[in-house]
């Protein structure tokens, strides 16, 4: 009996079924999200998340950092895009965020 909970406990991990006392899964996608940061300056924050509007959801409440380097609380959100998948429409903002580290 023992040996058959085992098997099914490797089986519900492999499954992707994880006990309740398990570690959260990753979201599935990077967002790099343009927002306007309280300094008034546009600002980028990036974000793991499911869904561009789970990225939304995240970077209202985050830190930004703006196009001068600082860091600054987040005021709104322009418009969240999959990382290296789409661009923004700022041209001056999307060479902005390609010379982010990563």
């Amino acid at each position: 009996m023992k040996h058959w909970a085992g098997a099914m406990a490797v089986a519900m991990l492999l499954a992707g079924i994880s006990p309740a006392y398990g570690i959260p899964r990753a979201p599935g996608k990077n967002f790099d999200c343009q927002v306007l940061a309280k300094s008034g300056i546009h600002a980028l924050v990036m974000v793991q998340a499911d869904s561009a509007e789970d990225a939304e959801t995240v970077a209202k409440g985050a830190m930004s950092v703006d196009m001068g380097g600082q860091r600054s609380p987040t005021l709104s959100v322009i418009e969240c895009l999959e990382t290296a998948k789409e661009t923004f429409k700022d041209s001056t903002f999307q060479k902005f965020v390609e010379k982010m580290v990563r």
